[in-house]
């Protein structure tokens, strides 16, 4: 049960990747700069997803921003997943 939803919930989050990556590796035959400006948004994609923090902890501006972003939900399920043992089923959804 915990495998299936694990790899459930890594099957959506690398079908939700898949656009931006094609998208950018053609942008970046046509224009190299893209590359440079990947790296960039890259770097705040990161700071921006609770990765190495816990949202609980963040500001109440900052956790505005921090559920913008649409892979903080896709971090969030996998740390309730395997820090918590909180396992939610598709009925919640």
């Amino acid at each position: 049960m915990v495998l299936d939803q694990l790899s459930a919930g890594v099957g959506t989050a690398n079908s939700f990747q898949l656009g931006p990556l094609l998208h950018d590796l053609t942008a970046t035959v046509f224009y190299r700069d893209v590359r440079h400006f990947t790296e960039i948004f890259l770097m705040l994609f990161f700071w921006l997803t609770p990765i190495i923090y816990d949202v609980q902890s963040a500001p109440a501006t900052l956790k505005t921003v921090l559920y913008m972003n649409p892979f903080s939900y896709f971090i969030l399920g996998y740390q309730e997943a395997l820090y918590r043992n909180i396992f939610s089923s598709l009925d919640q959804c």
